[in-house]
C-alpha cells in the first residue's frame, strides 16, 4: 500500500511540474512575440512566471500536507505545533519567539546602515524599538511592556548610545497600551510612552502617521530599527534599515505561510516569498514606514513572525491605520501633548499619496484625473553614482518630453506624480556609469495600479519601458 501511494505521488509530482514548466514556456513566449523585442518587460514577465511556478508548487504542498494528515492522523497534532508555532510561545522582550533551530539565510536581515540622522524619530529602547511621534510621546508595540521610570534614548544612532550629536536621553513617566490588545493572538500591538522631558526634533525630515488604511500589494516600505541581522544573533551596534515589499493578506493566510494568525484587520504582513530579508529580535516596536522624498510615513510597527527572514514567514506589523483615532485621543487629548504633525489639528496622512511639493516632485492635482488621462507615477531610487543618472517621460506620437530630470543626487528618492494625457509614451532610465542602479531600483505604476518594480542590481546603460 505504502509503495502505490508513493508512485502516485510521485508520478504527481511530475505531471506538476512538467504542467509549470509547460505554462511558463506559454506565458514567455506569449509575452515575446507581442512585446516587440522590449527586454525591460520581458524581464517582468518572467518574474510573473516564477510567481506562477511557486503557486502551483504552494498548491501541492498543500495537498501533500493533506495526504500527510489523512494516513497519519495520530500525529496530526505534532505536526500542526511543528509548522504553526503558538503565538504564546513569542517572547514578551523580543519581536521573535525563541527557536532551537537556527535556519540562516545566506543575506543579513538588517539590510543596510542608515545614514545618520536618517531616522531622526527613531527611539532605542534597549530591548525594543520606536517612533518619537509628538515632543513628549513615544509609539511602540504593546507586547514591549510599559517601561515606566526607564530611560530611552531618542534621535539615536549607536546602540546605548545617548551622547552622539541628535540623541537624547529622556525617562518614560507615563504609559498607555491599547484597549484591545491580546497578549495571546498580538492583536492590537500598540502602547505609547509619556516622556520627559520633551525632545522637539530640528529636522527636515516630514514625520507623520498613516491614518488611513491605503497600503497598497507589493507597496516598498522601510523597516528601521537595531535588532539582530540573522535569527539569533547579536542586535546591531548602528540604526539599520531594510526595504520589504507588503504583501497580500491572502497570501500570508495561506496554510505554508501564517494562516489564521494574521489578522488582516489589525495587521498586515510585508517580506519576500523567499524571505532573505526582514526585521529580527530587538525590533519590535520599530517603525515600518512609506517613504517619499523626505517625507516618512509610519504604516505599521514592527510585531511578530516566525523566526526571522525566513522563506513564506515575513514580518508581521501591527497597521498603524486601525489605531489612529486611539492613538490621537490617549497623546493630544488625555495626555494633552502639543506640537509635531499629530497633535496640530490635521491629518497629514490623509494627502500622503499626491505626493509633496518640494524638489523631488512633479505633480499637477493626480487626484482629479480626468476621463482621458493616466495617472503616472514613476519613483527612482539613485545608487552612489546619482550624477551619472537620469530620466525622461516623452509623447511617443508627437515627441513632446512632458519631464526631464538628470545630474541626481546620490542615494536619493525621487517622485513624479502626473495626470498626462492618454497616448503613446516612452520612459528613458539611462546610466552613464552602465552599471545600473546598484542598491537603487524604480517603480512604476499607472492608474494606480503596479506596473513595473526593479531593484535587480542588474548593469544597465539604458532602458526604455514603453506603452
Amino acid at each position: 500500500m505504502n509503495s502505490v501511494w508513493t508512485l502516485s505521488l510521485l508520478l504527481y509530482c511530475i505531471a506538476s511540474c512538467q504542467l509549470v514548466t509547460v505554462k511558463a514556456q506559454q506565458v514567455e513566449t506569449e509575452a515575446r512575440s507581442n512585446l516587440r523585442g522590449n527586454s525591460e518587460l520581458v524581464d517582468v514577465v518572467v518574474v510573473q512566471v516564477e510567481e506562477l511556478a511557486e503557486e502551483y508548487e504552494d498548491e501541492y504542498e498543500d495537498e501533500l500536507e493533506e495526504d500527510e494528515e489523512t494516513s497519519a492522523a495520530a500525529s496530526a497534532s505534532t505536526q500542526y505545533n511543528r509548522t504553526l508555532k503558538s503565538p504564546l510561545q513569542f517572547s514578551s522582550a523580543f519581536r521573535r519567539e525563541d527557536v532551537s533551530s537556527k535556519r540562516m539565510q545566506p543575506r543579513i536581515v538588517g539590510g543596510n546602515q542608515a545614514g545618520f540622522g536618517e531616522y531622526p524619530y527613531y527611539v532605542d529602547m534597549g530591548r525594543c524599538g520606536g517612533t518619537l511621534i509628538a515632543p513628549d510621546v513615544i509609539l511602540t508595540a504593546a507586547h514591549c511592556g510599559s517601561f515606566s521610570g526607564e530611560r530611552v534614548i531618542v534621535g539615536a544612532y549607536i546602540n546605548g548610545d545617548g551622547s552622539t550629536q541628535g540623541a537624547t536621553t529622556v525617562t518614560v513617566v507615563d504609559w498607555a497600551r491599547h484597549p484591545q490588545f491580546n497578549e495571546a493572538l498580538f492583536r492590537y500591538d500598540f502602547a505609547l510612552l509619556k516622556i520627559s522631558p520633551p525632545v522637539n526634533l530640528n529636522t527636515n525630515v516630514q514625520f507623520s502617521l498613516n491614518s488611513q488604511r491605503n497600503l497598497q500589494d507589493y507597496e516598498n516600505l522601510d523597516v528601521v530599527g537595531m535588532g539582530s541581522q540573522f535569527e539569533g544573533g547579536p542586535l546591531s551596534n548602528t540604526v539599520r534599515d531594510v526595504t520589504v515589499r507588503s504583501l497580500p493578506s491572502q497570501l500570508c493566510q495561506r496554510r505554508q505561510w501564517y494562516s489564521s494568525r494574521l489578522n488582516d484587520e489589525t495587521m498586515f504582513c510585508a517580506g519576500y516569498r523567499n524571505g532573505g530579508r526582514d526585521a529580527c529580535q530587538g525590533d519590535s516596536g520599530a517603525p515600518i514606514l512609506r517613504k517619499i522624498g523626505n517625507q516618512h510615513i509610519q504604516v505599521g510597527i514592527v510585531s511578530w513572525g516566525d523566526g526571522c527572514a525566513r522563506a513564506r514567514k515575513p514580518g508581521v506589523y501591527a497597521r498603524v491605520s486601525v489605531a489612529y483615532s486611539w492613538i490621537r485621543n490617549q497623546a493630544c487629548n488625555r495626555w494633552g501633548s502639543s506640537g509635531g504633525s499629530l497633535c496640530s489639528g490635521g491629518t497629514p496622512s490623509q494627502n500622503q499619496n499626491s505626493g509633496s511639493n518640494n524638489n523631488n516632485q512633479y505633480t499637477n492635482d493626480p487626484n482629479n484625473c480626468g476621463a482621458n488621462q493616466y495617472k503616472f507615477d514613476f519613483y527612482l531610487k539613485t545608487d552612489g553614482d546619482g550624477a551619472q543618472i537620469s530620466w525622461s517621460l516623452a509623447n511617443r506620437a508627437n515627441g513632446a518630453r512632458l519631464v526631464q530630470q538628470s545630474n541626481l543626487a546620490n542615494w536619493q528618492e525621487y517622485r513624479a506624480v502626473s495626470c498626462i494625457p492618454i497616448a503613446p509614451y516612452q520612459l528613458l532610465i539611462q546610466d552613464q556609469a552602465s552599471d545600473g542602479l546598484q542598491g537603487g531600483g524604480y517603480e512604476l505604476r499607472l492608474n494606480g495600479g503596479l506596473s513595473l518594480s526593479t531593484f535587480d542590481n542588474v548593469p544597465f546603460s539604458r532602458r526604455t519601458i514603453v506603452w
